[in-house]
Formats: C-alpha cells, sequence, structure tokens
C-alpha cells in the first residue's frame, strides 16, 4: 500500500474509532452511571449504527482485497465512507434530525453516497482485473449491495426499538419509508450514470 494511501486509511480508522468512543462515552457514561437497558439504548442512535455499519464494509472490502492483486481498497473510499459517518455525526450532535423530514433526506443522501461508492468500487476491481462486465449486471450488483447495508441498518433500528427504547422508528411506516428514499437516491445515481455514459458515446 503506498503511504499517502495509509495515512489517510488510518486517518479514517481513527475518525471512527474516536466516533465510536463519544456515542459510548456519552450513552454509557455521562449519561449513566450503570449499565441498565436504558443506557445500552444509546448504543443503538445514529451515530452509533452508521459508524459501525460503514466501518464494517470498509475493513471488509480492505480485507478482501489484500487477499488478491489488487492489494487494497483505494484511500478516495475510506474517505467518502468516512465523511458519511462524520454527516450522520455532525447530524446527531447538533439535533438536526429534530428538523422534519431531515431524517428522510439523509436516507435519500446516503442512497446517493452508498450508490457512488459501490458503483465505482465495482469499476475499479473490474477494470483492474480486466473484467467485462455487463453494464446491468453492474447496476444490479450496485442496487442490491447497497440495499443490503440499508436493510442491516433498518434491522439494527427495530432491534434498538423493541429491545432497549432506542425510539429511531418515529411511526409504522418509518422503516418502508427510509428504504423508499434510499431506493429513490440509488436509482437517481443508477440513472444519471447511464445518461452521462449515453451522452458520452454518442460524442
Amino acid at each position: 500500500m503506498r503511504s499517502q494511501n495509509k495515512w489517510v486509511v488510518n486517518f479514517c480508522r481513527g475518525f471512527l474509532a474516536a466516533t465510536l468512543f463519544y456515542v459510548l462515552y456519552n450513552g454509557l457514561v455521562a449519561d449513566q452511571s450503570d449499565l441498565s437497558p436504558a443506557a445500552w439504548g444509546r448504543l443503538w442512535l445514529g451515530p452509533f449504527l452508521t459508524t459501525i455499519v460503514l466501518w464494517f464494509v470498509l475493513e471488509g472490502a480492505h480485507w478482501y482485497l489484500k487477499r488478491t492483486r489488487f492489494g487494497h481498497l483505494p484511500a478516495v473510499f475510506w474517505a467518502l465512507g468516512t465523511a458519511l459517518g462524520g454527516i450522520d455525526f455532525g447530524a446527531n450532535t447538533f439535533s438536526l434530525f429534530e428538523i422534519q423530514n431531515f431524517d428522510k433526506i439523509v436516507h435519500f443522501s446516503t442512497g446517493i453516497l452508498g450508490t457512488v461508492f459501490f458503483l465505482n468500487l465495482i469499476r475499479v476491481i473490474s477494470r483492474f482485473y480486466q473484467y467485462n462486465i455487463p453494464r446491468i449486471v453492474v447496476y444490479y450488483v450496485t442496487l442490491t449491495t447497497t440495499n443490503l447495508f440499508s436493510v442491516i441498518y433498518e434491522i439494527a433500528e427495530l432491534i434498538g426499538d423493541r429491545y432497549y427504547g432506542a425510539h429511531n422508528v418515529t411511526g409504522a411506516f418509518d422503516t418502508s419509508s427510509d428504504l423508499l428514499v434510499n431506493n429513490l437516491g440509488i436509482i437517481l445515481v443508477l440513472v444519471g450514470d447511464f445518461v452521462i455514459s449515453r451522452i458520452r458515446k454518442a460524442g
């Protein structure tokens, strides 16, 4: 791994670790003096879930690529994933989720950023190995992969509400509406990518 890439990766790991420490401290130390269910409920707040899912994706991709000729996950993907976590962390810290429909805007933006992440990751890997993957397959894998992690996040929210009183689910249709706006972001990127590719091909 190039030194510049390693520096960015280690910086991103440090930021994610600091985010987890901050959330853990506020949930289990500052607000609660014991490890009661109410204290554990703090762990299911947005920053914790987002950081765990993002870190899992980044480390998983990095670990897999290190076992191949590709060598490592490029720093730009670490930066993109960490930036997404930073945005979510900042929004929670400054209580922006209290603003009406802000949560839906975040899920829509997450769909966009997640799609950009996986779409470009698939293309970088396919170019490296000189795979000629059909566009429809690339789009399908991007769509399903982005949705997979969105569903994991929503399941974690439901567990937090059911067993730890995290109060992340705001209504009967909260989960379905989150996934809907998330998919709108995904579709926007895929359609935009298709249109841009056709314009470039025509030009």
